[in-house]
């Protein structure tokens, strides 16, 4: 039996960046349109022409509402692209 591949980080600019698990990407399709809406209602992203527009500085709260989300409905304790690479920061 094979031993599955973890993916390695690989590097944009001074930053690693981690891959999301398969598993987890399948769970945060399902909760996207949720977190938008709520992200909207805060005030923190735009509705424009149909699509949801989340500025960069806003990305923080939309990965504490995914997290969020993620802990209640499914159980899983996910770690955010800012959790995962200690080198990236949000400002």
């Amino acid at each position: 039996m094979k031993k599955k591949e973890e993916k390695a980080p690989f590097k944009v600019g001074d930053i690693y960046v981690f891959p999301e698990k398969p598993e987890i990407v399948k769970y945060l399709e399902e909760i996207r349109q949720e977190v938008n809406k709520e992200l909207v209602k805060q005030g923190a992203a735009y509705e424009v022409h149909g699509k949801v527009l989340v500025p960069l500085e806003s990305f923080d709260l939309k990965y504490q509402i995914e997290k969020r989300i993620l802990k209640e409905r499914y159980g899983i304790d996910w770690q955010s692209p800012v959790d995962r690479s200690k080198n990236m920061k949000l400002d």
